[in-house]
């Protein structure tokens, strides 16, 4: 039998240089793009449209054998040892068991844990049998009776505050999620929420994201949505006024059960990560080192937890950006594809995007003057230079929701003299 033959045996490409000569960050890059879940195709896609790198297929294929770069089909773990970090991070991640099976899969994932579908479920029913059964409940209780629908994104943006957390922690959550794609623009822990300039400050910060404003941004009644509507009817005057007013407001005031995207993110962001970060919470606050009667314990466990809370929801965003939306011929919105690919490639599904792009000396005025650093403050200016001081000379690890309270416990020595 005649022997092989290779056409390119050195790796060389069309410009004459291996590839990994030319762009030594690929290892990395497809890493990521492996623990993100990206197929080969859309690794190939991505380098081509964000990075300018073209290469084939056999060259990404030889990367990951040659760096070793672990996925589900390519996994030095055993069953068993793999089942080990399942049971370990469910422990760590998702105690109340609400976390979906595909939704952990990419979570373990994004940690660099690749686990089969079916061999995750077969754990979670052998460690959990009737969380695994609440895990994947199909409930709907639909209030729209007609399909929602967008013409890409940047056509509508919601933004909504959550409150749950505030009676027990003193925590709000405000945030924002593009209706197109439903990607989440921005959530961040807030120590208020009723102000007014507490909406505008979140929505700079998905302007400064996107680099561009929507058509139209969706809010509640409430307050702290007053700057925002300022702001959205500023950007529509001077950068496009050839949208009428009248057929496309640039803010909608609505109740917060017809903003509708945003309000299903918020179940899910609750149900799945801050009802778990609560948790941790409620189970450790029975302390000795910890009273509610005390103003400084109360003080500093805030200022601790709301590092733990926005943790979890950057987790959040960044994960949620790249998982696939599960595909629903019901939804006039397209699915099966994740918020990220909608939102760079919105022609694959007949949409453009309606972002209208912003000069950055514009968004550096608007920063200037409606972006409030104080809404994300968890204390006093005094307050919070005592806890990072405090913070730095213990060499403290980031807040993370499973160290937080022996942080706490920690510093609270430390604190208190500072404070008597």
């Amino acid at each position: 039998m005649a022997p092989v033959r290779n056409n390119n045996a050195a790796g060389v490409n069309g410009n004459g240089r291996p590839a990994l000569e030319r762009w030594p960050q690929l290892p990395g890059l497809i890493e990521e793009y492996v623990r993100d879940s990206f197929t080969t195709k859309q690794i190939l896609e991505d380098l081509v449209s964000v990075h300018k790198i073209v290469i084939s297929k056999a060259t990404v294929d030889r990367i990951k054998q040659q760096f070793q770069i672990p996925s589900v089909r390519r996994n030095p773990k055993s069953d068993a040892q793999l089942a080990q970090e399942v049971v370990e991070f469910v422990a760590i991640n998702d105690p109340t068991g609400a976390i979906g099976t595909r939704d952990l899969k990419n979570r373990l994932a994004d940690q660099g844990t690749f686990v089969a579908h079916g061999l995750l479920r077969h754990v979670l029913k052998n460690v959990d049998g009737e969380s695994q059964e609440k895990r994947n409940l199909k409930i709907t209780n639909k209030r729209h009776q007609h399909g929602l629908w967008s013409a890409g994104p940047g056509e509508e943006w919601g933004f909504d505050q959550h409150e749950k957390l505030a009676p027990e922690m003193g925590i709000g959550v405000y945030g924002g999620v593009d209706k197109f794609s439903r990607e989440p623009l921005a959530y961040r822990a807030v120590s208020r929420w009723h102000q007014r300039d507490v909406g505008a400050s979140v929505f700079l910060l998905a302007l400064q994201k996107k680099g561009g404003f929507p058509m139209t941004s969706k809010t509640d009644m409430g307050a702290e949505t007053t700057d925002m509507y300022r702001i959205s009817l500023s950007l529509r005057e001077h950068f496009n006024p050839v949208l009428d007013i009248t057929q496309i407001p640039p803010h909608v005031h609505t109740d917060s059960r017809s903003n509708i995207v945003t309000e299903q993110k918020w179940k899910d962001i609750f149900k799945k990560d801050l009802n778990n970060v609560k948790h941790f919470y409620v189970v450790g606050k029975d302390r000795p080192t910890f009273s509610v009667d005390n103003a400084v314990h109360l003080a500093l466990a805030r200022w601790l937890w709301a590092q733990a809370v926005q943790y979890r929801l950057d987790e959040y965003v960044r994960i949620k950006t790249k998982q696939k939306i599960a595909w629903n011929k019901k939804t006039l919105l397209p699915t099966g594809a994740t918020p990220y690919e909608l939102a760079t490639y919105p022609q694959r599904w007949g949409a453009q995007n309606m972002l209208t792009p912003l000069p950055q000396e514009t968004i550096d005025l608007l920063v200037r003057d409606y972006y409030k650093p104080d809404v994300f403050q968890f204390g006093t200016d005094e307050e919070v230079a005592v806890y990072e001081d405090v913070f730095a000379r213990l060499s403290c690890p980031p807040v993370h929701w499973t160290n937080a309270w022996n942080i706490y416990d920690a510093m609270i020595p430390h604190v208190e003299p500072r404070f008597a």
